[in-house]
C-alpha cells in the first residue's frame, strides 16, 4: 500500500476530513490532496505529525514506500549541502572583510616591519 493509500484509509476509518486534517498540519487541503495522491510528499516534521494525527507509526508509513524514503533521504543531503555551502561563503567573507586581513602578504610584511622596528628598540 502506497504512502497516499495509507493516509487516504486512515483518515476514513478516523472519520476525519482534508479539511480537518490540513488545519491540524498548519497545510492547505490541496497539499494534503497531493500527499494523498501520490504527487508529493511531506517533510520529516510533517510526517512525524501526521504519524500523530492517524495514530500509526512513522515506520509504516515508511516501511512500503521506497519514493518517500528516497524523498526525505534527498531532503537531508540537501539540507546538509546547504549547510556547508553556507559555512564556505561565510569563512570566504571573513577571508575579504576582515579589518586586518592576517592571510593578506602586506599585512604580514607591516607585522615582520613592526617586530623588526621593536626589536631595535629594546636593544639600542
Amino acid at each position: 500500500m502506497s504512502f497516499g493509500e495509507q493516509i487516504l484509509s486512515r483518515c476514513k476509518e478516523l472519520g476525519l476530513t482534508q479539511q480537518n486534517v490540513a488545519d491540524e498540519l498548519h497545510i492547505t487541503r490541496q497539499t494534503l490532496s497531493k500527499w494523498e495522491n501520490n504527487k508529493s510528499y511531506p517533510d520529516l516534521k510533517l510526517l512525524l505529525a501526521l504519524s500523530e494525527i492517524y495514530h500509526v507509526s512513522v515506520d509504516s508509513l515508511l516501511r512500503e514506500n521506497k519514493d518517500l524514503t528516497s524523498f526525505l533521504n534527498r531532503d537531508k543531503a540537501s539540507q546538509a549541502f546547504n549547510i556547508i555551502r553556507g559555512l564556505f561563503w561565510l569563512l570566504i567573507g571573513f577571508y575579504f572583510w576582515s579589518p586586518s586581513n592576517y592571510w593578506s602578504v602586506d599585512y604580514r610584511m607591516k607585522l615582520a616591519t613592526q617586530l623588526v622596528v621593536n626589536k631595535k628598540r629594546h636593544s639600542a
